[in-house]
């Protein structure tokens, strides 16, 4: 049960929190899983930041008034902290969400590549450019051979 400080104490903070939403305009999530993982990395870091405050509690005198309710709400803050962490990732591995990651960035590089190999074509057939027909028939092989190189990949996947 809290006791009139803390209760107090926290109707302010609800207050202040209130007052901070009230301004916020959410927006619609265009990519769940990269939101997902940048609320890991919040929720790493506030958990962090609870537990160095919590660290601070030894220097703190427990015996004086609010402090052990200061103690006890940063203890709790530290548990809430660990918990949202915890569910955080959790759902990160049961979604696979670096497993999609990899493979949304893949199919946009393969996506990338196709156009701008479409692209080249496209110049490369231009007859103000008098390329060859070999030249031109070798310029997709030759586009994805680099683009891969720039990639790290090996380019002997087509």
């Amino acid at each position: 049960m809290l006791t009139r400080f803390a209760a107090a104490a926290e109707r302010v903070q609800e207050a202040r929190i209130a007052g901070v939403l009230a301004t916020y305009s959410p927006t619609p999530v265009s990519d769940p899983l990269t939101e997902l993982a940048a609320l890991a990395g919040k929720t790493r870091a506030w958990t962090a930041v609870a537990e160095e405050r919590l660290g601070e509690l030894d220097r703190l005198d427990v015996t004086t008034p609010g402090v052990g309710e200061q103690a006890r709400a940063l203890v709790g803050v530290f548990e809430r902290a660990l918990e949202a962490n915890r569910r955080v990732l959790t759902d990160m591995v049961k979604l696979g969400t670096e497993e999609r990651r990899v493979k949304i960035s893949e199919q946009y590089s393969e996506q990338y590549s196709e156009l701008l190999a479409d692209f080249l074509r496209a110049v490369f057939a231009d007859p103000e450019l008098g390329t060859s027909a070999a030249q031109r028939r070798a310029a997709p092989q030759v586009i994805r051979r680099h683009l891969a190189e720039v990639n790290g990949t090996t380019g002997t996947d087509r």
